[in-house]
């Protein structure tokens, strides 16, 4: 049986392999700064369009405020570290499998899960840079303000673990089919439309209400209006943990079927 001292020292080896991934996934990132400023200009290219539109306007109805484009800003920030975790291990994932270097992952010291967390720590670290970006530009053209709470972080932080979640669906398919590349694209801009970032129809609501993100965004205009919350707080966890627990399961067994069939380092 291991001693106490063993399972910490375990433990402690665990969380530094966590913070050495994020630390050098974020010193890639920086040293290719164009990645940012793509980022940037997409994000704040798209939040135009919807400013221009007058898109938003019926969260004034639902919520009770006249300021809907501060609720509509809310959801899309929320969108933007949504969409940074989806997009987290499938690009990895991809650009491996294409240069050949995903076996080092799967034969490293460390599990393969705690990498990838730490990918993932790393993208909502870069994605904050981002968003703080986007703000400033939206705060000086349209005097939008970037609303930052504890409930607010709280919520992205567990909605990013969710969509994750659903990113490691993706993931597994990455490994086993190779080229998803179009099917992300879809599940990207569709996240948009369906998750009320932009608002969507109670009916389709209905059925993405299982979906984090838009748990996440009714969450956060709750909190911004002072209303209660609980029941997207609940939503939001429950929905969170079941799609990571889902990916998770999903993407082992995508990652045994490529091994078993001896396709994992082809592409």
């Amino acid at each position: 049986m291991n001693s106490p001292s063993g399972s910490l020292a375990s433990v402690v080896r665990q969380v530094r392999a966590l913070l050495w991934t994020a630390r050098v996934e974020l010193s890639g990132a920086f040293r290719y700064r164009a990645s940012f400023v793509s980022d940037i200009v997409v994000y704040t290219a798209i939040l135009t369009l919807f400013m221009m539109s007058g898109s938003g306007h019926s969260l004034s109805e639902k919520y009770g405020v006249a300021d809907y484009r501060s609720l509509l800003f809310a959801g899309y920030i929320a969108w933007t570290f949504a969409n940074s975790a989806l997009v987290s291990s499938v690009n990895n994932t991809s650009a491996e499998l294409s240069r050949g270097t995903f076996y080092r992952k799967l034969n490293a010291c460390c599990p393969l899960p705690l990498i990838q967390l730490g990918e993932l720590l790393s993208t909502v670290l870069m994605n904050c840079i981002v968003a703080f970006a986007v703000a400033i530009i939206g705060g000086i053209v349209w005097d939008l303000r970037l609303y930052v709470s504890g409930v607010s972080v709280g919520a992205i932080a567990m909605c990013s673990l969710g969509m994750y979640g659903m990113g490691l669906l993706l993931n597994g398919a990455t490994i086993k089919y190779k080229r998803v590349g179009s099917l992300l694209f879809l599940f990207q801009l569709g996240l948009l439309f369906v998750t009320d970032t932009i608002p969507s129809d109670s009916i389709v609501l209905s059925v993405t209400r299982l979906v984090p993100l838009t748990a996440c965004n009714d969450l956060i205009r709750l909190s911004m209006i002072g209303a209660d919350f609980v029941e997207p707080a609940v939503r939001l966890c429950a929905s969170s943990l079941a799609w990571l627990a889902l990916g998770y399961v999903v993407f082992r067994f995508f990652l045994f079927r490529a091994k078993k069939d001896g396709n994992l380092l082809h592409y």
